[in-house]
């Protein structure tokens, strides 16, 4: 194998390790320890181009928006839908920018007009992308489960559906992160800096 060949296979390893991060699969059920999306909070922005809602124990905002039109977000149904009935795309993360998740599940509707389909684009931490389509129905549900795998974290869920979407709803997200903080040195530590401080100015009052 030359070097043009090793390098071309060397960046579609690279590619498929990537994607191999991420899992999206049409499934229900959930993650254990998963948090549920409300929608029913007072000071959360629920009607526009992005809708906020708030997870359950961690109190961490997550966004809906980038759908090209208003969504509602209604708190006794969880759901976020479109004012004018339907939505054909829609995207989702957490409103810190700083902050990442594990995996998310959700259920999507759609308008029982016809049946479809509707492509994922994820991405997460470590370079991690993924691309995948589905069939939709286009009554009942359809829920979905994506995960970050391998220690990877997600930043960005996309959907584009080729039919319009009553709503998306029951959505839940695990493994919210933190931005990594300093470690905070123990009293004991603080004690000996303090007391080689002192050392060292007496030292150089000495000199």
């Amino acid at each position: 194998m030359n070097l043009r060949h090793y390098s071309i296979a060397l960046a579609a390893f690279a590619v498929a390790t990537a994607q191999a991060q991420v899992s999206i699969s049409a499934n229900p059920g959930n993650f254990i320890g998963d948090e549920n999306i409300l929608l029913n909070a007072k000071d959360l922005n629920l009607r526009g181009a992005t809708v906020e809602g708030v997870t359950s124990r961690t109190d961490t905002r997550v966004h809906f928006f980038d759908a090209g039109e208003t969504l509602e977000g209604n708190g006794g149904q969880a759901t976020v839908s479109a004012t004018d009935g339907a939505f054909t795309k829609l995207s989702l993360s957490l409103a810190n920018p700083n902050l990442t998740f594990t995996s998310v599940m959700f259920n999507l509707t759609g308008t029982g007009r016809r049946d479809g389909h509707v492509t994922f684009s994820v991405s997460g931490t470590q370079g991690a992308t993924l691309s995948q389509t589905f069939s939709l129905s286009a009554t009942g549900q359809n829920k979905f489960m994506i995960q970050g795998l391998n220690g990877t974290q997600l930043k960005l869920v996309t959907l584009t559906s080729t039919i319009g979407l009553n709503d998306i709803r029951q959505v839940r997200i695990l493994g919210v992160t933190s931005p990594p903080t300093a470690p905070v040195p123990e009293p004991a530590t603080l004690a000996a800096l303090a007391v080689g401080a002192v050392g060292l100015l007496r030292r150089r009052r000495k000199a």
